[in-house]
């Protein structure tokens, strides 16, 4: 029948790999995505015993003059979207094992992001009230645990209650010990720890529900004692941490 065929994804072809047209896409808009520098300031309780939920610090934006510093993204991530230029261009002949690994891992992401997408919509689009471990164990299974640079992840343990991803896929992430900090400090349990390519945790990520701005946003380090609950339809924000690992 016309207009019944599938239209395929263009694909980026060289020596070294085939991959999805789309992770190379517009990779000079980048540059336009601003971060205003902030220092810290001097009414901060970090040397004392608190969890990351109760941390306390000022802040103030780094200025020359009148004018806010701000630093472009292409900047800080750089060597990755050099990278990514650089395969588009045909420059690169050869890669690292880490760099092949990462390029496959968004290509597989991207051919089946259609389906994780309405997913993730199944669970934070639903009218009942979005449990904190819902949101986590969703986010993990069809977002950020497919992309960990290391092939897996980690869920916090201390929750109270051990969910499975309630799209409808029944998957069950992997739940260990996830603090981080020092009790005479600031310290806590994030949500979520990501492995990098040498296997070593790099990243981590935890989930907030607001019931005051109705959005879901992977930032703060809440205590799982606190677990605040929203209405209606969700919005999800997602930021993620290097360590020093």
């Amino acid at each position: 029948m016309p207009g019944s065929e599938k239209k395929e994804t263009p694909v980026i072809r060289n020596k070294m790999m085939d991959a999805d047209e789309r992770i190379f896409r517009n990779l000079e808009s980048f540059s336009k995505v601003q971060f205003v520098l902030l220092k810290l300031g001097t009414l901060c309780n970090a040397t004392k015993s608190h969890l990351f939920s109760e941390a306390e610090c000022d802040t103030g934006r780094v200025k020359d003059g009148e004018t806010p510093i701000a630093v472009n993204f292409s900047l800080i991530f750089q060597p990755g979207l050099s990278l990514l230029k650089d395969i588009r261009d045909g420059k690169k002949k050869t890669l690292p094992n880490h760099e092949k690994s990462a390029i496959r891992k968004l290509d597989e992401y991207l051919k089946v992001s259609g389906q994780h997408e309405k997913c993730l919509k199944k669970v934070l689009r639903r009218q009942q009230p979005l449990e904190k471990e819902t949101v986590t164990v969703s986010v993990t299974e069809h977002l950020l645990g497919k992309l960990a640079a290391g092939g897996s992840c980690i869920i916090n343990e201390n929750v109270k209650e051990i969910v499975f991803c309630q799209c409808g896929c029944n998957e069950r992430p992997v739940y260990s010990y996830t603090g981080i900090g020092h009790q005479d400090v600031w310290h806590g349990y994030t949500d979520i720890v990501f492995e990098s390519h040498d296997g070593i945790p790099e990243c981590i990520a935890t989930t907030q529900v607001s019931s005051l701005s109705s959005s879901c946003a992977i930032l703060d380090q809440s205590s799982p004692a606190k677990r605040p609950r929203i209405e209606g339809k969700a919005e999800l924000q997602i930021y993620l941490f290097p360590s020093d690992s």
